[in-house]
């Protein structure tokens, strides 16, 4: 059995998903607005920050809570967000989803290609593989929770090991963010997964729809 995706650009991201999160930039943080109220919100993704010499790659994954049920949470850091960032933002509750660069950037995310995706016995993607000497996944399950890793060719978490210009992602092996289940089982339909690489930079996002036909 094979899982169709739908591909999500940044017209769908915006458009389609009506109560999309609302991305604002602040000196030292990112606001997400529209959150469904009481709930969490994942922040996810790449940014780059051209110094003297060397330029300086970042990696987010971060949570926050609606504590106070106003809708609103925001993700802060000492030293803001480079202006070179791709960010998405997902409603945890609901599996909402927005991207956003800091303006006058516009964002552009990729499709994700899930031709080299691996399906267990019950139809769930196991595992894929990836271009790239680096990579950071996201994995949202509305109501659930959210996983994620980053990943280096080669490394610990790179499934086949080998240092190949590609990483094999082991979806179970995963690290819970916030309060989520230790494992999240495989991809499964209604998951939202994404995959990003500060290097290139790029960032893909994809919605798994219901099962269909197949391999």
């Amino acid at each position: 059995m094979r899982l169709a995706c739908l591909c999500m650009c940044v017209l769908l991201v915006a458009g389609v998903l009506s109560a999309a999160p609302v991305i604002t930039f602040e000196n030292k943080r990112v606001v997400a607005s529209g959150i469904t109220r009481g709930s969490d919100a994942v922040l996810f993704g790449v940014s780059r920050d051209r110094g003297d010499w060397l330029d300086h790659f970042f990696h987010w994954r971060m949570t926050a809570a609606d504590a106070d049920n106003d809708g609103v949470v925001s993700f802060e850091r000492d030293k803001g967000f480079p202006p070179q960032s791709m960010l998405l933002v997902i409603d945890l509750a609901l599996g909402e989803v927005a991207a956003a660069s800091p303006p006058p950037l516009e964002i552009q995310l990729s499709p994700l290609d899930l031709g080299e995706a691996r399906y267990g016995p019950s139809g769930s993607i196991v595992s894929l593989t990836q271009a790239g000497s680096r990579v950071d996944v996201l994995l949202a399950r509305p109501g659930v929770g959210a996983w994620g890793a980053s990943i280096a060719d080669g490394g610990s978490l790179d499934a086949d090991r080998a240092f190949n210009g590609a990483v094999a992602i082991d979806f179970n092996r995963l690290r819970p963010l916030g309060v989520s289940p230790a494992d999240p089982d495989g991809v499964r339909p209604g998951d939202i997964l994404a995959i990003a690489d500060a290097g290139r930079p790029w960032l893909a996002v994809v919605r798994v729809t219901a099962p269909q036909g197949g391999k």
